[in-house]
């Protein structure tokens, strides 16, 4: 392999590693703005999500529709929600890869601050340029819950 060749694939193996990275800012984007479509792009059609650690049950398969669905209704109690995706990791394994990020998500009622703390392990897939969410895995580290001082 040349030189030449090699940074051609490092520079793409940057460009999917960031595109994977930009789908995670999307999945916050659409759920803090509240917007299923902006959400609901994020997804594979199909898809395996384990969301024991917040309530959300045992691991289960769904349609990417209908998980938008739950996801919005779970956090209806919520006025407003701020989601922080932060250090990023991906192993690049062809057309899928796995990815990895803290999150930091802020949520507020009119009388409480919930806050959790925790990590992302997804199972990312390629379409086209893009690159979808086909399992979401969402670990629970920390949790805070406090009453808002009026």
């Amino acid at each position: 392999e040349d030189l030449e060749t090699k940074m051609e694939k490092d520079l793409q193996d940057l460009l999917n590693k960031e595109r994977i990275a930009s789908t995670m800012k999307l999945y916050a984007r659409g759920a803090d703005l509240r917007n299923k479509e902006i959400y609901r792009s994020c997804f594979t059609d199909k898809l395996e999500l384990d969301m024991a650690s917040v309530g959300l049950g045992e691991p289960y398969s769904s349609t990417a529709d209908d998980w938008v669905d739950r996801a919005f209704d779970f956090t209806s109690s919520f006025h407003s929600t701020q989601h922080m995706i932060t250090n990023n990791e991906v192993e690049l394994l062809g057309n899928e890869a796995i990815h990895t990020a803290y999150i930091c998500a802020v949520n507020f009622t009119t009388d409480e601050v919930n806050t959790v703390w925790g990590f992302y392990t997804n199972k990312v897939i390629r379409v086209g340029n893009e690159w979808r969410i086909a399992k979401l895995k969402l670990t629970v580290t920390a949790r805070e819950v406090r009453k808002i001082q009026k």
